[in-house]
């Protein structure tokens, strides 16, 4: 009774957890590393990590859990387009999770997650932290690191949102992925610069075309999609939770154009906006 094909044993993966926490590397012929980066096997022997990873905390410290974090996304392949709950990013954000909790002050906490961001870009660390004990740990029991990279990390994503509200076209998607990372308290401040914004002649639509989501089609109606970014719904309900209905309902006001056929392969900005449009006017007309 062998290992069957494709597969990867407890105790091979276990050496290789050793490995990354004596060395916080897994050699180029390392079992493990060969597993995670191989496209048909990354996936399980990831989950096998996630299992196991607690036996190779005792042996770790902070510096060699987040090269280990990194070591593991460079070898897993798609990992900058892994769900966030995908066994890939439970595993990159176990081995942050311990970075964090082991570093020696909040100063060195927060390092790691400069780091991390440097070396993965905010989204992909923010959708690894939601899987780790920064996201996880009840504030009545936050070390100060976990304290610190939380709030690091919610000033980070505050920063993207007003970047994304304040500029011109955008085509960042930022609000529509961070607002649900910003803490109430963050979330409060861009309320406010929101309400700002609208206040100095900003218009509500404009706003509201950031909350206009845009999707990878693989297939059309036609057949397969040759620009594979659609546009998506509006989501009116995150988007009223930055600007509520008494806020936005008085300033919308009909256009003829507002009935026109939108479509959907145009991702433009402008196109956007008439989507926000559409689905603002609708919901205005409906009985209340």
């Amino acid at each position: 009774m062998g290992i069957p094909v494709g597969d990867i044993s407890d105790g091979q993966v276990a050496a290789g957890l050793a490995e990354l926490a004596d060395t916080g590397e897994l050699a180029d012929q390392s079992t493990l590393g060969m597993a995670l980066a191989d496209e048909q096997m990354a996936g399980h022997a990831a989950e096998k990590c996630c299992t196991l990873l607690a036996n190779a905390v005792p042996s770790m410290n902070s510096a060699k859990a987040l090269s280990a974090a990194l070591v593991v996304s460079r070898r897993i392949p798609n990992f900058t387009t892994a769900s966030r709950l995908s066994s890939a990013s439970r595993l990159a954000g176990g081995l942050v999770g311990i970075a964090v909790e082991l570093a020696a002050t909040a100063e060195s906490a927060r390092a790691v997650l400069k780091t991390l961001v440097n070396e993965w870009g905010l989204q992909v660390t923010i959708r690894t932290l939601s899987t780790s004990v920064v996201f996880h740990t009840p504030p009545q029991k936050m070390s100060e690191q976990i304290r610190a990279v939380g709030e690091d990390m919610h000033r980070r994503c505050l920063d993207a949102c007003i970047a994304d509200l304040t500029t011109v076209d955008s085509e960042t998607g930022s609000v529509l992925f961070y607002w649900s990372y910003l803490g109430e308290d963050r979330l409060n401040k861009l309320r406010s610069k929101v309400k700002e914004m609208i206040d100095g002649g900003q218009e509500v639509d404009r706003i509201a075309a950031r909350f206009v989501s845009i999707y990878t089609a693989v297939y059309t109606e036609s057949g397969p999609a040759e620009d594979s970014r659609q546009l998506g719904e509006f989501n009116l309900g995150e988007f009223e939770m930055i600007v509520p209905r008494q806020l936005w309902e008085p300033l919308i006001v009909e256009r003829p154009e507002d009935h026109e056929e939108i479509e959907e392969s145009d991702v433009s900005f402008g196109n956007r906006i008439r989507q926000a449009r559409q689905t603002l006017i609708k919901v205005k007309s409906e009985p209340s």
